[in-house]
């Protein structure tokens, strides 16, 4: 039984997320009493990939590494306010892609098939900020197809930043994080680094990353340089 302070935690939490952003508070209350709570310790699996749906996910607290093939390839790393199970709910297959395991004691919550559809049909800005966000995710993993062509680790990370930044734009990111969406070492994110900001393609400043020459990234990228 969740408490009135745990429902409106986890109800400002959706409103975060891109997934529910334009969603009637009332409704993101409602819906936040009828999720699942649970926790999990450190290793221990939140989702395995083929098994079925628990619904919609959202981490509450800690966060959670996202695998595939047995936790061999690494996709990405989820923390507090990060969805993961959108696409696994109104397909012929209702079952999770990948492995999601507890990278430290961790919380999440999950509302039911039924919870979402209800919130899809009474709110039409949800239901366009639901088809964006699978939109988006449709991109994002276009992206690490292209990412995954590259021969070498500066040739990923130049992939990826090409997709996911302009140029002289400011990002900040994690090596964690990065490693794990580039599935390579952080050694090999770091080596990356040096060659594409000896090629004058970047410049790093400890978490902060700006593209500096976009054209001499897509050459790097494509093994011109």
């Amino acid at each position: 039984m969740k408490t009135e302070n745990e429902i409106l935690s986890i109800a400002r939490l959706m409103k975060q997320t891109p997934l529910f952003l334009k969603t009637d508070d009332d409704i993101l209350l409602r819906e936040a009493e009828r999720a699942e709570k649970l926790c999990f310790s450190k290793g221990e699996a939140i989702a395995t990939g083929g098994e079925s749906s628990r619904g919609l996910g959202m981490i509450l607290k800690g966060s959670a590494q996202v695998t595939k093939d047995f936790g061999r390839v690494s996709m990405s790393v989820l923390s507090k306010g990060d969805v993961f199970g959108a696409v696994t709910l109104f397909g012929s297959n209702p079952v999770f892609l990948t492995d999601i395991t507890a990278a430290e004691k961790c919380e999440a919550v999950f509302f039911s098939p039924e919870s979402v559809e209800r919130i899809l049909s009474a709110d039409g800005e949800a239901a366009r900020c639901y088809i964006g966000y699978l939109s988006d995710r449709i991109a994002f993993l276009n992206g690490r197809i292209d990412s995954y062509t590259g021969a070498t680790s500066g040739a990923k990370l130049a992939c990826w930043l090409l997709k996911n930044t302009r140029e002289n734009e400011e990002l900040t990111l994690s090596m964690t994080k990065l490693c794990g969406l580039l599935s390579i070492s952080r050694a090999s994110v770091y080596r990356a680094f040096e060659e594409l900001e000896r090629a004058g393609c970047v410049a790093k400043d400890g978490k902060k990353i700006k593209v500096t020459d976009r054209e001499n990234l897509k050459m790097y990228s494509e093994g011109a340089l």
